[in-house]
């Protein structure tokens, strides 16, 4: 049995609901959904889903753009886009920003908040306001939502255009990315409704989780956004390769990973040997993996309407395929 019939049977024998799909260079090695979403409602390959935090890749591409066309420089100070400026964030860059070294707090730590309910920008702002910085910008890395929330924020006041706009118009769309879009379902086909332990669950406001955990897509497009990026005419040469490319180390520990940093929107880490770009998330109802292992051409990407780590499903299996490379 290969590596992916041992997967596709793992997936079936633990009663798996969502959606797979592997590719090595222009070969679909499995394209296949799994059981019900949160309603009932059989997942299909081509259902939408939350992909929660790899909405941070997509966040992080718009600024690289601004960057490119000379609007945003990545050691812009963070408080010129801001109407009330704390003094602790003085000195906090959009590299900062980008990278998770800014100091801010991850979503826990903030004061009041209320993953369910809607707040207003200026006040969401606030509450990140209030919580004490970490450490001293720059001097350490700390995995932090509330840092993308502010870098939509910093995308939508340079442009002038609401986040999911500006996103849909100079990413989305130009890079043929039709069943993604943030805040809202996308258009053309099914939307999944999340769960937990097969029992369903409300959504969070993705509103307030612009730029963080707002974005829905399905595998299909979502197995394309890597290599999209990285051959996306609209950056440079330079600005795509940094994006997923290690700029910090990381505390992330990962069972079968090494060596993991961030890049700008991305992880980077090593799998039994081979570089490997990638990114998780995990939202009220659903999570999501995308993999990319650029040496190999290979790339997976997984969504689920429920709370389980796909990582233990996914990286055994790629590990698998390497070795039979």
């Amino acid at each position: 049995m290969n590596a992916v019939d041992e997967l596709d049977r793992r997936l079936t024998d633990a009663g798996f609901r969502g959606a797979v799909r592997i590719e090595q260079g222009a070969d679909v090695l499995i394209d296949r959904a799994y059981g019900e979403d949160g309603a009932g409602v059989p997942f299909t390959t081509g259902t939408a889903s939350q992909i929660a935090s790899i909405s941070k890749s997509f966040t992080a591409a718009c600024a690289l753009l601004l960057v490119d066309e000379a609007r945003l420089a990545f050691d812009d100070r963070l408080v010129a886009f801001l109407d009330a400026r704390p003094a602790a964030w003085n000195d906090i860059t959009i590299r900062h920003l980008l990278t998770h070294t800014s100091g801010l707090v991850h979503w826990g730590d903030v004061p009041g908040h209320d993953h369910y309910s809607p707040c207003p920008r200026d006040e969401l702002i606030a509450k990140f306001a209030a919580a004490p910085l970490l450490f001293e910008p720059g001097s350490s890395w700390s995995y932090s939502s509330p840092g993308f929330v502010l870098l939509a924020h910093v995308v939508e006041t340079i442009s002038g255009e609401s986040y999911p706009v500006f996103l849909r118009e100079n990413v989305l769309e130009p890079l043929g990315l039709r069943r993604t879009a943030a805040d809202d379902t996308p258009p053309g086909g099914p939307a999944a409704h999340g769960s937990r332990g097969g029992e369903p669950v409300p959504s969070f406001d993705l509103a307030v989780n612009v730029g963080t955990g707002d974005v829905w897509s399905t595998t299909g497009d979502l197995i394309r956004w890597p290599t999209a990026l990285a051959s996306c005419e609209s950056l440079s040469a330079a600005t795509r390769g940094a994006a997923q490319s290690r700029q910090t180390p990381t505390t992330r520990d990962i069972p079968g990973i090494e060596d993991v940093g961030y890049g700008f929107g991305w992880f980077t880490a090593t799998l039994d040997g081979a570089p490997m770009i990638f990114h998780s998330g995990d939202n009220a109802g659903f999570v999501s993996l995308l993999v990319w292992l650029p040496d190999e051409e290979l790339r997976l990407a997984m969504l689920a309407p429920d709370e389980i780590n796909l990582g233990e499903l996914a990286f055994p299996a790629l590990a698998r395929l390497l070795r039979a490379t």
